[in-house]
């Protein structure tokens, strides 16, 4: 709501081109929903923005303003140290995890070790007596339950989206079985397209679960980056 009132503000007020205030606003969005920007005494912050947008006189100030704020948010060192810390947690929930989701999508990702699109299976009817999408542990959770992880088993690193099928196909299968299947059936280049669209180390199925997921975040974060710089 916040980001269109200044979608609205920059089109009628500073008589911006639409695609151009678009384009400022989606990478405004994006920032303030990955960061929580609009969370807790959102209010008195979005009161101070209007306050601020007040003062300006001219599109190009208003599009100078923005850019500065969404400089100082989406620093190098946020997509490097802050985005990854914020990963390592437990449940694929929240506003880094739905900002990776929506990361893929703006990024055109498949489903992992699937044919359709990420974004074609997130849409409304797209479930029907079953989900099409499922939070599939990279590293199923009874695989290493059976190792001993028990408290970083359900760690967002250890998260991604596959479909149905796929995920009742890997089943508690450990990684170095059921990706060496699929690398197998897919081919080499396949794999690492999978790879590289699901923020995934080549070879991850071999690690170690604690590396798997300290280089799995790090990557997440640059994918992340990757997104935004489309927007």
């Amino acid at each position: 709501m916040f980001c269109y009132a200044f979608y609205l503000i920059g089109r009628y007020e500073f008589g911006m081109e639409p695609l151009a205030v678009r384009r400022l606003v989606r990478r405004w969005y994006f920032a303030a929903a990955i960061t929580g920007l609009y969370v807790g005494s959102f209010e008195s912050e979005f009161e101070q923005q209007l306050n601020d947008v007040s003062r300006l006189e001219t599109a190009d100030e208003f599009r100078a303003y923005f850019d500065r704020r969404l400089a100082a948010i989406m620093t190098d060192d946020y997509f490097s140290i802050t985005l990854p810390s914020s990963l390592d947690a437990n449940e694929a929930a929240g506003p880094t995890w739905w900002g990776f989701v929506a990361a893929q999508v703006v990024l055109g990702a498949k489903v992992l070790f699937s044919t359709a699109p990420l974004s074609q299976l997130l849409l409304m009817g797209s479930s029907g007596s079953k989900k099409a999408l499922d939070k599939h542990h990279l590293f199923p959770d009874n695989y290493l339950k059976s190792r001993g992880y028990l408290s970083q088993r359900s760690n967002r690193g250890n998260f991604t989206l596959v479909d149905y099928q796929n995920n009742i196909y890997i089943s508690d299968d450990a990684p170095s079985e059921y990706v060496r299947k699929y690398r197998d059936s897919l081919g080499e280049d396949e794999y690492r397209r999978n790879c590289e669209e699901h923020a995934l180390p080549v070879g991850f199925e071999d690690l170690d679960y604690e590396e798997f997921l300290g280089k799995r975040r790090q990557l997440m974060g640059e994918l992340v980056k990757r997104a935004y710089e489309r927007l």
